[in-house]
């Protein structure tokens, strides 16, 4: 192998090095960006889980069941309002 032939031969290893170099570069860019796009993918996944059980909790819910569940709400909050009403109205004039 002469002189120039080696010369050559060696300058091409130094541009295949680096060539090596800036794939290994990019394939770790794109292994970052393959990373965010699987954590966004699993974020909507949960998302539209989390939704399709509450448009379906909506959906399929039982009427009658919940205008009972609401009257038994409204009653309560009555209830609770009387009971604070009579404990504001309570002083200690009128046991004197």
């Amino acid at each position: 192998m002469s002189p120039t032939q080696r010369t050559q031969l060696e300058s091409s290893l130094s541009a295949l090095d680096a060539a090596i170099a800036q794939v290994q570069s990019r394939q770790v860019a794109n292994g970052l960006k393959q990373q965010q796009v699987d954590q966004v993918t699993d974020q909507l996944q949960s998302r539209s889980d989390f939704l399709e059980t509450f448009v379906a909790d909506i959906e399929d819910v039982n009427i009658a069941e919940a205008i009972t569940r609401l009257q038994n709400d409204q009653t309560a909050l009555e209830a609770s309002y009387r009971a604070f009403s009579s404990i504001a109205d309570l002083s200690l004039v009128r046991f004197i």
